[in-house]
């Protein structure tokens, strides 16, 4: 009885530590985690007349706004910014000129745990989230 009890008490701490299959049972490695990467938009200094929209990967147009008090030093942190929490991974950013314009400029956003880039150029790092944020200006 008590050989039976330790057996199940083994098992049963064993596959709770089991964070994911691998192709010989258990792999208690670390847990999968599911990042994100915090990415902040706002118009940039030339201020432009017309109001400017972002749409992230075919989604709908939101408003570019401006930050608050604005300046030259905008982070992750500035309030006022669009904020959007975004998988690593590669996204397409629509910049869009006008409310339901039909027409934009399309940019490439890749994420990863070394960085962030847009259309190929390496953006500045931020503190915020473990320093995965970025920060993108109204191109």
């Amino acid at each position: 009885m008590v050989k039976v009890f330790f057996t199940i008490l083994i098992s049963f701490v064993l596959f709770s530590s089991c964070h994911k299959m691998g192709p010989f049972g258990c792999d208690p490695g670390p847990k999968p985690t599911n990042t994100k990467f915090d990415v902040g938009f706002y118009r940039g200094p030339d201020m432009r007349p017309e109001a400017d929209y972002v749409a992230i990967d075919g989604g709908t147009q939101t408003l570019i706004p401006s930050p608050e008090g604005s300046g030259t030093a905008v982070t992750c942190s500035t309030s006022g910014i669009l904020h959007y929490s975004l998988p690593l991974g590669t996204h397409t950013i629509t910049i869009y000129f006008g409310a339901n314009s039909s027409s934009g400029t399309s940019h490439t956003l890749v994420l990863s745990k070394n960085g962030a880039t847009l259309d190929g150029t390496q953006l500045a790092g931020q503190s915020c989230n473990s320093g995965l944020s970025a920060v993108i200006e109204d191109i």
